[in-house]
């Protein structure tokens, strides 16, 4: 994990260009050291993706957003929070796989 994408001014950064074209900021480069453009365009991705099905993140500061994959398998916050309502008790032991 690279605790640099937590600063402000790159979480500035992924907000002001989450209406980019990813393609051309990508070619276009960063104005940052310690981060990759790899980095932050799986941040404005992810990010972006949040907006729908993780509104809670996508409106929190300073997530650090885990790989595309991550994003497109998780449940949406309605679904999750829908599951959660139909169990009770402390502990849960989910085998789905």
């Amino acid at each position: 994990m690279n605790e640099r994408i937590l600063h402000q001014d790159v979480q500035e950064y992924i907000t002001n260009h989450l209406k980019s074209d990813l393609h051309k900021l990508i070619l276009k480069g960063i104005p940052f050291n310690g981060v990759t453009i790899q980095e932050i365009a799986n941040q404005i991705l992810c990010k972006q993706k949040s907006e729908k099905k993780l509104p809670s993140w996508f409106n929190a500061k300073n997530i650090y957003y885990p790989p595309k994959g991550s994003i497109e398998q998780t449940s949406s916050e309605t679904a999750a929070n829908y599951k959660a309502s139909l169990v009770s008790g402390k502990r849960l032991l989910d085998l789905t796989g």
